[in-house]
């Protein structure tokens, strides 16, 4: 297991809007990271689809179940551990997130999950 280290992501206030939020970090593998405010919880995840790479951040939206849906062809996920919805090989890459000191902190050491 890996030693986190916690990287600021922005002041709490960037994440008051629900749904996605492309930050400027890079997990350690380089992959882009978002953020997603769904009612009072915030989730990190790699900002790609695992389908085609695209972002998250750029048409992604919650469906009425609370599911990350990509924009761009509809695969879904679950916020809390990555999984698509209906094809439970495959995931996406959820990260450790907390408010520290009035700004969002990701362990972008500490992946779970999968791909892309």
């Amino acid at each position: 297991m890996s030693v986190a280290r916690w990287t600021a992501a922005g002041p709490v206030e960037a994440f008051t809007d629900e749904g996605v939020h492309s930050v400027a970090l890079r997990d350690e593998a380089g992959r882009p990271i978002a953020v997603v405010r769904r009612g009072g919880a915030l989730f990190a995840l790699v900002d790609q689809c695992p389908h085609r790479g695209l972002p998250f951040s750029e048409q992604g939206h919650l469906d009425p179940s609370g599911d990350l849906v990509c924009g761009w062809h509809a695969w879904s996920f679950c916020l809390e551990n990555g999984t698509h919805t209906t094809l439970p090989t495959v995931t996406v890459s959820t990260f450790p997130i907390r408010v520290h000191d009035a700004h969002v902190e990701i362990d972008l050491a500490s992946p779970s999950g999968g791909g892309p």
